[in-house]
């Protein structure tokens, strides 16, 4: 009788172990999941391909038109006529141009105009990476010619 009933609690105890070990691993899944949305180290970072690229207002093709309009110089769109200027900046989370940077010598008046540009320019749509607005580093050119 004795030896039955250690048979039973042994049982018992087996059961409710590999009980445990089945269900434990579930709860730790079936956790909810938190969604709200926190800012997170990676939009923090500085991207260059993101889903879902910062745009001007208009495109590209008035952002240009926006350059050509307000530069003190003349712009051209054809690189092999005149000044081409390299440069970089970065267009933040709330769409605004910021540490722009020329990737060639340029000449300082050339460079206090890009800058005097981008300064004016309005703001851009950011650009998004899962769902948030993110840095993102652009290059461009421009071409300036002079009389």
């Amino acid at each position: 009788m004795f030896a039955l009933s250690v048979k039973i609690d042994s049982l018992i105890l087996k059961s409710k172990l590999i009980l445990i070990m089945v269900l434990f691993p579930c709860l730790s899944f079936c956790q909810e999941e938190n969604t709200a949305t926190e800012p997170t180290q990676e939009t923090d970072k500085i991207f260059q391909i993101v889903e879902i690229p910062p745009e001007f207002e208009g495109g590209e093709k008035k952002f240009i038109k926006f350059l050509k309009k307000n530069s003190k110089f003349y712009i051209t769109t054809q690189r092999n006529k005149g000044l081409t200027v390299y440069f970089e900046f970065i267009i933040n989370k709330k769409g605004e141009a910021e540490k722009i940077k020329f990737l060639k010598k340029t000449p300082s008046n050339i460079q206090d105009e890009i800058i005097r540009l981008l300064d004016l320019m309005p703001p851009w749509t950011p650009g998004i990476q899962s769902g948030l607005p993110v840095k993102v580093r652009l290059v461009k050119t421009l071409t300036f010619i002079f009389n």
